[in-house]
């Protein structure tokens, strides 16, 4: 058996119990029996009880997640604004990702809802022919590791009747932090989806919504809309759009299948470290990816659940600039081809006892 390496700094998890770890998370499971047993009696949406936003057939929600991605070998064309532009078609060796999720109930009310969540990502390029001094793109991504590290929370408003509003505001410090060039605001992204939405029936969700954020790559703002809707009790479709749509298959209360589509973006902070770039106050990498997946889950005891995801990944956008909001020059503008990609992860889930 191959045991894929984790990302530098990670390395002391190898040393800790596995139990004493799954342990750890599972304590902080507790504060969400609440939340749930509150919401047991608000799945009907009636004109007497508070709406609760979810449909039949939806899974319980994730509390602590921990993933790991790979993407297979694929190659790419390059181009520069600079002096010495790149042209030619390389490959890029490896590309991996790590990812830890944690949410968790700050306030429970009657109609209110407040949770918190933190999350930390890590992302790292390997490249090939790294021996060109032209080839920009390599000096500056190869085996940087570019994190992102945040919060996010969540507020829930439910009326009598049909109606919620729902608001998602997050920020994350995204970029190597390899030195202290760059002031710490230019690695603060800031992104916010207010919603507000109707629930039809005990089946159907549905609403409508503003969200600024970096799915595009660049910071943009665009209106989404969110249906979920289960058409019987194996079948259902959840839908954020436009950055997301899977048909749901429930084969039991332990598997599920999701397979659908998903527009997944980022932007990183950079030190460029090349003396070619340091005319520019500043160095981004904007990332955008639109993604064919399945993915598998599974349950294998109560509260942890295994996950396993195959797919492919289209480019939307991957260039480096020199602005991260305001009217940015590409510097490197680079054109992936479609690649294979696979992760695989482990997540916590509230125990059944909780919602009894």
């Amino acid at each position: 058996m191959v045991l894929l390496p984790l990302p530098r700094g990670l390395d002391f998890w190898p040393r800790l119990s596995c139990f004493r770890v799954l342990w750890f998370f599972a304590l902080l499971l507790g504060p969400l029996t609440d939340a749930y047993s509150q919401g047991a009696d608000m799945v009907f949406c009636t004109d007497t009880t508070y709406c609760e936003p979810s449909v039949n057939g939806m899974p319980r929600s994730k509390a602590v997640e921990f993933s790991y991605e790979g993407v297979i070998r694929y190659p790419y064309q390059a181009s520069s604004s600079l002096s010495n532009p790149e042209s030619t078609t390389r490959s890029i060796a490896d590309e991996k990702r790590f990812q830890v999720k944690v949410k968790f109930p700050i306030y429970l009310g009657e109609s209110w809802k407040v949770a918190a969540g933190f999350q930390y990502f890590n992302e790292e390029f390997q490249f090939n022919d790294l021996d060109n001094p032209d080839f920009v793109l390599g000096d500056v991504l190869d085996e940087r590791n570019l994190k992102s590290i945040g919060g996010r929370i969540y507020a829930a408003k439910s009326w009598r009747g049909k109606h919620y509003f729902a608001l998602r505001a997050g920020a994350d410090l995204n970029g190597d932090y390899g030195t202290d060039k760059q002031p710490k605001s230019d690695y603060l992204r800031v992104s916010v989806a207010p919603l507000f939405g109707i629930k039809k029936d005990p089946n159907t969700v549905y609403g409508f919504g503003l969200a600024w954020g970096y799915n595009f790559g660049r910071p943009s703002v665009y209106p989404f809309l969110v249906y979920n809707k289960t058409f019987n009790e194996h079948w259902g479709l959840e839908t954020i759009l436009p950055a997301k749509a899977a048909v749901r298959v429930n084969f039991s209360e332990r598997t599920l299948l999701y397979s659908g589509f998903q527009l997944e973006g980022a932007s990183y902070t950079i030190d460029p470290q090349r003396d070619d770039l340091d005319r520019f106050s500043s160095l981004h990498l904007q990332k955008s990816e639109i993604r064919l997946f399945a993915n598998l889950e599974r349950e294998i005891h109560d509260f942890l659940w295994l996950q396993a995801e195959l797919g492919v990944r289209f480019n939307n956008r991957f260039e480096l600039t020199n602005n991260a909001i305001i009217n940015p020059v590409s510097i490197v503008d680079v054109q992936r081809q479609p690649a294979f990609y696979f992760r695989t992860g482990i997540f916590l889930v509230p125990p059944r006892k909780f919602l009894e």
